[in-house]
Parts: structure tokens; C-alpha cells; sequence
């Protein structure tokens, strides 16, 4: 801010105003701290703290000689800024002063040649009033200037100095004021009553002055107790008196100041200051002075406290006033800085269940909050900050902070062997469909557990609400890893079956996941509404058409086909409009890995209707040594029906067959057949496969060293 003052005498007259920037701390109590940093720079303000910085010791008060360059300057006016910053970082108001380069191109310091003043208009350079200097390129002078030939009233005097090589300085200019040239030689003074001009107490002023500036002792000495009038007034050298100025002064016995300083004190708190004044009257007038800067810091009657910021011995001033009667008394405080207090901590990172010790540093004792001991361990059941309060050997007090992070386990499950897969949602309302199989056929359907967590997370236990379904067994996953496991549908009891599938776990937010399956299992003997049999030589090319399959809707509405199972390897594709069903992998025509595809193909209306039907695509045989046996075609026996309903028969030429041995493979070559199937009769094996699921089966006939083999079907 700038504060701007100015006096009218009583004639009317203004004088020039004056102005003086200061500056508002953001505090509202003062505090004088140390200048730490001074700066200045040339014509364009850098922003605080990017001026060209100036060495200095930090003092509350600086007086300081700088020689700032300027070689990289033009010719012309400029502005040189200053200003400085104390400890608390604060900066001060900026002060400048202009100056002016000469033209010379070359930088040459040269004696002054001419030093003049003039009042009030310039009569132009070289003809004001000269003043005589010593030679040198740089003068001091005070110099008694005259006034008698000037009126009464404002004026101004101008200086300037013009140096050798004949270039003049910038001008300094100041205001004065001339009272009719009276000067002062007598002081008057009396109490209470005004004897009259002329006969009070009286001072002589030798030599006589335009102004004076005393300090008076005056004799109180038969005074009473309590406010007396002090007039005071001056005479001028032409016996004219000053109007008399009234001063109340009081003759007084007050209070004998006196006050204690606590024991622990820090920058930051308050600092306690007991008053033990004696004498001590109410209506006495207290002013603290806390930082001995001369300025009252606080006017509190009694007790008073004061908070430092920077650490340090400070003189403290108490003063009590009783009615112009005032006692001091002074004493230091020594403010300590605050311990540089660190929160310590084992682990700041720790999984749900494990310990972690929390420990102090930079102090003599600590305090945790939330009920933590220092150097104790504990178990944190969430992320949390802890903070610490560290007191030194001198009782202040700082703190600090520290934060752990509980981790946990994650757990997140999906369809299929990894995450890519659909994400299960816990004790969501949607049912995952096992579909349908038939007796002897268990379904698997493969699930993942990806832990996204920070921990291990350990899965204690896995269960079906319904016995139809298996789970496989528990398992400990680590963090961002992914583990499978299997539920499978038993096919033992014909049902529609579902189940809530139940993962325990050590995540806390789902240590019970849950998701519904349902499946259906039906009898393996019931007939499918229609059902396809094609025959195919292994290895067949790709694109060989094998058949068609056709289907009718009552609504005539356009039909779609697709597999939906029993494509083992992708071998087949199937028109999604024709229904032909053709070759899509030679590779995966094997006879002797999967003889039989039993596939299932939908079609589907589009609107809800849909129709299964099964198809059976057999393969031929065609490697050259059948590794069942010798070629059926050269064994000489007869095997009929083929397909078969109830009975199978095996003949040969009609001879006996008595010891000739049957067995029943299913096509993965588990045996099925038992001694009650085989009725021998004149030269004849009946074998009873009535109980037999449709599909097909493996004959095998041994005839002491020969073996031979034939696919059969079982309708």
C-alpha cells in the first residue's frame, strides 16, 4: 500500500504531498523476522525470487552498499527495483529508484566537473547556483543554501552535477516550506494555570533555529497525585509567540511489573506468561511485548501467551500503565524448534491377517493414535494412516504420518479355461446351462479363478447344493494368476438338475461365491424324434458332402441348421441354410482315434422353435493291417443283423463253434458283453444286445490264433 500525507497553514496553503509505500502481513499479530534474502533488477520485474540476489546476513534490519552493473544497459533512463524476503517467506513491498546511462558507447568513470542547485524554475543547464565540491567522480556535500531573497511559502530546490566530459546527471528535486525566515530562541512552560506569555519557566535556544527537535527534562517535584495541564510555546527572533500547546501529564504510583516464562517452549505454541505483578490495581493498562521489537503484541490484563514461528532468544517486555504511571519489567525466552518427528513403519504394504510394527523417529517419546503402541506389532483389518506425536528432551512436540495398505485377495470367476471367457457375476440370476446329455454321458464344463487381488487367495472348500454335480477339489491361487477347476453333471439318474455352486474363499467382500448351474439328463434308450446314419471312409477330403439333413415347420417359416455337439476336432460343417453336411477336416477323420462322430444338429425357426436330431457318421477303415485283428472279410464267418435290434448272430460255414471266443467293445474298447449273452446252438453264437444302448460297437472273434474284428450297430 502507499500512505499519502500533506498540511494546510492558515492561510489556505497546501504543502507538496509525500508518499511512503508499506506493506500488510497476512498476520494480524506482528512479527518481525529475519531478512534472508535481498534482490534487485533492472527495468522489468522477473517475478519474485528470479532477481539478481544480493549477499547478505539475516538481521531484522539491513544496511547494505551494493555496485550493480551496468555495462549491458543503452543509453537512457532506467529503473533499478529492490526488495527482500524474511524468513517466514514473505516478500517485502518493491522500492525503485530511476538513474539515467549516458550516450557514451564506452564506459569511462570520470570526475564531476560541476555541481549546481536551483528553486523552484529551471533556468537551464549550467546556470543554476554552483556549489563548490573536492574533485572526484563521486561527493558528499552539505551545503547551507539561502533563503532571504525567497517569500513565504512552498517551494522546491533542484540539484544536479554534470561530469567532466561535459555530460549532465539526472536532477534531485525536494520540497520546502519558508515561514518568513523566523527563527526560534525561547521555549516557555508552566502547569495547570498560564502565568501569561512571557512569564513561565523558560529555555533559551542558542544558536536560533528555523525548527527545533528537544527533549525536555521538567521538574515535577511539588506536584500531587493525578493529571496536570503542561503548556508549552516558543518565541521567534522578532518576539512573536506561538500559539501555546496543552500536554496532560500525570503524577502517579502504579503497579510493579513482573511475570514468569513456562519451562517447555516451541516454535508453533503458545508460550504461557504468568503476570506475579505486585500492586496491581483494576484499570491498569497491560502491553505485551513478546519479540522485543518495540511494538505491543498483545494487551491482555494478567496471563498472556504468545506463539513464535521462527526458534530463538527473544526479549519480552511487560508494561503496565496506570493512568500515565507505567512500570516495565524485561526478561528473555529461548524458543525452541520443533523435533523433526518421522513415522516408521515395518511394512507399508501387508495382505489381511500378516503384522506390521509401527516406530517413531527423532524424538525421545512417541504417541500413536489409534491404539497403536510403539514398537508393538499389530494386525490392520483395512488400509489406514496412523499418526505419531513425537515430544524431545526440551517437550515440544511435532508429529508425522505413515499409511499401510491392506491388501486382499480378489476373486473373480468365469466361463471357460481363462479370464477371456464370460465373467460369472456372484449370486447372479443367471443360470449357466449344462444342456442335455443321456445316461452313461457326464458332462464337464471347465470354470477359472482369476485372483485380481494383491494376496494369495486361498480357496477352502468348493461344494454343489445338489449331488448330481462334482466339484473338484480346493486350491491356494497367488496374486494375478488364474487356476480352473471342473463341475461335472453325473449322468446316473435321468433329471433336470440344478445346484448352486459354492466357492469359499478368503476374499472378504465374497468369501461365499455362488453361481446356479442346471443340466438334464435323460434315459438312454429313449428315441430320438429322427436320426441320421452315414457312412465315411477315414481320411475323406475336405467338402465331401456326406448328406442332408431336412426339416419342415408347420408355419413355413425359413430355417437355420448348426451343430451344437459331438464335432470332435472340427470335422464337420454343416449349411446353416441347405443342411449338407460335409467335410471339414481330413485330419481329424481317424478310424482308428474316433471311428464314430455322434453329432447333434438344431434347426431353428427364429422364433423359439427349435428341433434337435442326431447324426451318426461311421467311418470306413481303409489302412491295409486293422490292428483289431485279422480283415473280417477273409475270416469266413458271418455276423448278422447288421444293424442289430435284439439279437446278433455269428456263424461260419456251419461248423461248430464251440470254442471260439466273442467279446463286445464299445468303441473306446471297454468290454460290455457277459457269458449270459452268448446262447450256442448247432453251430451258432446268438448274443443278446437288446439291453445295449443304440451306437456303435466293436464284435472281436478269437478262434485260437486268429482274431477277427467287426463294427456293428445297435439300433
Amino acid at each position: 500500500h502507499t500512505v499519502y500525507f500533506r498540511v494546510q497553514d492558515a492561510a489556505g496553503q497546501w504543502s507538496a504531498t509525500e508518499h511512503r509505500p508499506f506493506f500488510i502481513s497476512e498476520s494480524t499479530t506482528e512479527v518481525r523476522t529475519d531478512i534472508t534474502a535481498v534482490e534487485y533488477f533492472l527495468d522489468v520485474d522477473p517475478g519474485h525470487g528470479n532477481g539478481v540476489s544480493v549477499a547478505t546476513t539475516p538481521n531484522t534490519d539491513l544496511d547494505l552498499v551494493e555496485q550493480i552493473p551496468t555495462s549491458s544497459l543503452s543509453s537512457g533512463f532506467h529503473t533499478v527495483y529492490f526488495r527482500v524476503q524474511d524468513a517466514a517467506g514473505q516478500w517485502s513491498a518493491t522500492e525503485h529508484r530511476p538513474f539515467f546511462i549516458s550516450k557514451s558507447s564506452t564506459t569511462v568513470t570520470s570526475n564531476l566537473s560541476q555541481l549546481e542547485y536551483y528553486f523552484d524554475v529551471d533556468p537551464g543547464f549550467g546556470n543554476g547556483t554552483p556549489i563548490s565540491f573536492p574533485t572526484s567522480n563521486s561527493v558528499d556535500v552539505g551545503e547551507s543554501i539561502s533563503v532571504v531573497s525567497l517569500p513565504a511559502g512552498f517551494h522546491s530546490v533542484t540539484v544536479r552535477a554534470q561530469s567532466e566530459n561535459g555530460v549532465w546527471g539526472q536532477m534531485e528535486t525536494a520540497p520546502f516550506y519558508i515561514d518568513e525566515r523566523r527563527k526560534i530562541n525561547l521555549i516557555e512552560y508552566a502547569f495547570d494555570i498560564d502565568p501569561g506569555t512571557g512569564n513561565g519557566t523558560t529555555v533559551t535556544i542558542n544558536p536560533e533555529l528555523d525548527s527545533i527537535d528537544q527533549v525536555l527534562s521538567i521538574p515535577s517535584a511539588g506536584l500531587t497525585l493525578g493529571d496536570h495541564d503542561l503548556l508549552v510555546r516558543v518565541k521567534d527572533n522578532i518576539d512573536s509567540w506561538s500559539l501555546t500547546d496543552t500536554v496532560t501529564v500525570n503524577i502517579c504510583e502504579g503497579a510493579i511489573a513482573d511475570f514468569t516464562i513456562s519451562s517447555s517452549n516451541c516454535i508453533g505454541l503458545a508460550v504461557d506468561f504468568t503476570d506475579v505483578s505486585s500492586s496491581s490495581e483494576a484499570g491498569d493498562v497491560y502491553s505485551w511485548d513478546f519479540d522485543g521489537d518495540g511494538f505491543e503484541d498483545d494487551n491482555t490484563v494478567g496471563d498472556a501467551s504468545f506463539t513464535y514461528s521462527v526458534s530463538g532468544t527473544y526479549t519480552v517486555t511487560l508494561t503496565i500503565d496506570r493512568l500515565g504511571c507505567t512500570s516495565s519489567q524485561t526478561k528473555t525466552v529461548t524458543v525452541n524448534d520443533l523435533p523433526t518427528v518421522v513415522a516408521n513403519t515395518s511394512a507399508t504394504t501387508i495382505c489381511i491377517g500378516e503384522q506390521v510394527t509401527l516406530f517413531g523417529g527423532g524424538a525421545t517419546s512417541y504417541v500413536w493414535d489409534n491404539g497403536v503402541v510403539n514398537n508393538i506389532p499389530f494386525s490392520p483389518t483395512s488400509t489406514s494412516t496412523y499418526t505419531v506425536v513425537g515430544t524431545d528432551s526440551n517437550g515440544c512436540e511435532a508429529s508425522d504420518f505413515v499409511t499401510v495398505t491392506v491388501d486382499f485377495p480378489e476373486i473373480d470367476v468365469f466361463e471357460g479355461s481363462d479370464n477371456t471367457g464370460v465373467a460369472i457375476v456372484n449370486n447372479q440370476m443367471n443360470v449357466i446351462d449344462f444342456g442335455t446329455t443321456v445316461e452313461g454321458n457326464d458332462i464337464a464344463r471347465t470354470f477359472a479363478i482369476e485372483n485380481t487381488g494383491g494376496c494369495v487367495l486361498g480357496v477352502s472348500d468348493m461344494t454343489a447344493s445338489s449331488s448330481a454335480y462334482l466339484v473338484t477339489s480346493t486350491m491356494d491361487i497367488a496374486a494375478g494368476l488364474i487356476e480352473t477347476f471342473t463341475v461335472t453333471l453325473s449322468s446316473a439318474t435321468v433329471g433336470t438338475f440344478d445346484a448352486n455352486i459354492t466357492i469359499t474363499n478368503d476374499d472378504p467382500d465374497e468369501s461365499s461365491f455362488t453361481f446356479m448351474v442346471t443340466g438334464e439328463v435323460i434315459a438312454a434308450n429313449q428315441p430320438p424324434e429322427l436320426s441320421y446314419i452315414f457312412f465315411l471312409d477315414e481320411n475323406s477330403e475336405v467338402g465331401k458332402l456326406i448328406g442332408t439333413v431336412v426339416a419342415t415347420d408347420p408355419e413355413n417359416d425359413p430355417l437355420t441348421y448348426s451343430i451344437l455337439s459331438g464335432n470332435v476336432g472340427g470335422a464337420f460343417a454343416i449349411g446353416s441354410i441347405s443342411g449338407d453336411i460335409t467335410v471339414a477336416s481330413q485330419v481329424a477323420l481317424d478310424f482308428e482315434t474316433t471311428p464314430v462322430f455322434d453329432l447333434v444338429v438344431e434347426a431353428n425357426d427364429g422364433k423359439g422353435g427349435v428341433s434337435l436330431v442326431s447324426i451318426s457318421i461311421q467311418l470306413r477303415d481303409i489302412v491295409d493291417e486293422n490292428p483289431l485283428g485279422t480283415d473280417f472279410s477273409e475270416s469266413g464267418f458271418e455276423v448278422y443283423p447288421n444293424p442289430a435290434h435284439k439279437s446278433l448272430f455269428i456263424a461260419r460255414d456251419g461248423q461248430l463253434l464251440d470254442n471260439v471266443k466273442i467279446q463286445l467293445l464299445t468303441i473306446s474298447g471297454k468290454e460290455l458283453m457277459t457269458p449270459k449273452q452268448l446262447l450256442r446252438e448247432e453251430g451258432v453264437i446268438e448274443l443278446n444286445v437288446e439291453a445295449l444302448n443304440s451306437g456303435v460297437y466293436l464284435l472281436r472273434i478269437l478262434n485260437g490264433e486268429e482274431v477277427f474284428s467287426k463294427t456293428i450297430l445297435v439300433q
